[in-house]
């Protein structure tokens, strides 16, 4: 044991996580429960403050990228330029992304557009 209880519960409130105690190498299902019951809090919180929503862009109206701040005045350099040109052109922009039924997303995959597709009745966590 690294901390006590009591600091454990403490530091956890102070980020708004829930708090669970457990030994991995001693109750492994009740680790698994814990995950599972840390899973549905997290979907309760979600559905309560309801502020998860999808978010829907058409391709006829992209928005445009701004870089953050810190990348601008140089203090992320080194990320980006660990970055090739050509594998960011490879990744598709978040406004690319589309809605689509199973039976057009078929007619699309003829097409070479870059585009990412989400089909209907699947989650992304």
């Amino acid at each position: 044991r690294q901390v006590t209880q009591a600091e454990g519960v403490a530091l956890a409130g102070r980020f708004g996580c829930l708090f669970f105690e457990v030994s991995a190498c001693l109750d492994f299902e009740h680790v698994q429960h814990v995950f599972h019951e840390a899973v549905r809090e997290a979907r309760r919180e979600m559905e309560k403050n309801s502020l998860a929503r999808p978010l829907f862009i058409s391709e006829e109206r992209a928005l445009h990228y701004q870089a953050p701040l810190t990348a601008r005045h140089g203090l992320a350099s080194c990320a980006f330029n660990t970055l090739s040109t050509a594998s960011l052109k490879e990744i598709p922009a978040v406004a690319q992304a589309k809605l689509v039924t199973v039976k057009s997303s078929r007619a699309q995959s003829k097409r070479k557009a870059p585009t990412l597709t989400l089909l209907k009745g699947f989650k992304i966590f």
